[in-house]
């Protein structure tokens, strides 16, 4: 499997068409149609975990990320994708304690852990210039079977920012702001958890 990006004139007609073999960033159209039938942009695999991909024309009408993330045991917090200044997609371990943010502790694993997957999209907004991150997540305990290869999709259409995982819409927000894309940046992933 590899991961792209991908322009595009449309979005995706159906989830399915997101979530094949290949991961792969989308841009999105105000037409919001589902097909992404443009060639990547910039394409990462376990043999190129590491390359360079140019900045949406428009960055507001949106961007997918699709891939296959090996949800692993672990302790602390690992970085996954990252598309610097744009995405941060990790998982780490959120304190059980803790239930000012997310209600993550709603969802434990037998030890009483909650680790989580997130993805945190980075905005830039004159009207509101410290609204800066928006992240989504879910605790893994909430997923059938939490660890294991998972089919990861994140959309951002310029108006909403929405985690699928295995097909079923998990988390989702109304981002105030876009993101600022650098014209050339590198972005990577890491092999031992993303496919």
């Amino acid at each position: 499997m590899a991961l792209a990006v991908v322009a595009t004139n449309a979005a995706p007609t159906s989830l399915a068409d997101t979530t094949g073999d290949n991961p792969v960033i989308t841009l999105l159209t105000f037409l919001w149609l589902f097909n992404t039938s443009q060639p990547a942009q910039s394409v990462l695999d376990t043999t190129a975990t590491r390359a360079e991909v140019l900045a949406p024309v428009d960055t507001t009408s949106g961007f997918t990320v699709t891939f296959a993330a090996d949800l692993k045991p672990f302790a602390g917090e690992r970085t996954l994708l990252e598309i610097p200044g744009v995405l941060l997609v990790r998982q780490r371990q959120h304190d059980p304690a803790n239930r000012e943010r997310q209600n993550y502790p709603a969802f434990r694993m037998p030890d009483g852990s909650v680790p989580v997957l997130e993805a945190t999209l980075t905005l830039h907004s004159r009207e509101h210039p410290d609204w800066t991150d928006m992240t989504l997540g879910i605790p893994l305990a909430m997923l059938r079977k939490p660890f294991g290869k998972h089919k990861i999709v994140l959309s951002f259409s310029g108006v909403d920012w929405k985690m699928y995982v295995d097909g079923q819409l998990l988390d989702n927000d109304f981002p105030f702001g876009y993101p600022e894309w650098a014209a050339k940046t590198t972005w990577a992933m890491d092999p031992a958890h993303v496919t």
